[in-house]
């Protein structure tokens, strides 16, 4: 004997189950209104009145060449060079032992 197949019936979940008991009312959380901001106008893209440094020649502020820098056998600079430009930020990075600091003491 074969077992009686049930029909699949899609589920709606906005119809309740059983018509005679009535959906609960679930509240809407209360979205607060945005307040009246003023537009701030980006003023990055206009033109400046004053010239653009960078379209004047630039003076090294800080520079050295081929500088070489050793602790007994130990190398730490091997020809180093380097320019910083006056308004120029810089980063000087790397591992313990690279000569970070070396370096700056040579400024």
């Amino acid at each position: 004997m074969t077992e009686p197949t049930i029909p699949e019936v899609p589920i709606d979940p906005d119809v309740p189950i059983d018509p005679d008991v009535p959906k609960p009312d679930v509240p809407k959380p209360d979205v607060p209104s945005v307040p009246d901001v003023p537009i701030i106008h980006d003023r990055r893209a206009e033109e400046r009145g004053v010239p653009d440094r960078r379209r004047q020649t630039r003076e090294p502020f800080v520079e050295f060449r081929n500088v070489s820098k050793s602790y007994g056998s130990k190398k730490v600079l091997k020809d180093a060079t380097l320019t910083v430009y006056r308004g120029e930020v810089l980063v000087i990075l790397g591992g313990s032992g690279s000569g970070k600091s070396v370096s700056l003491r040579h400024m």
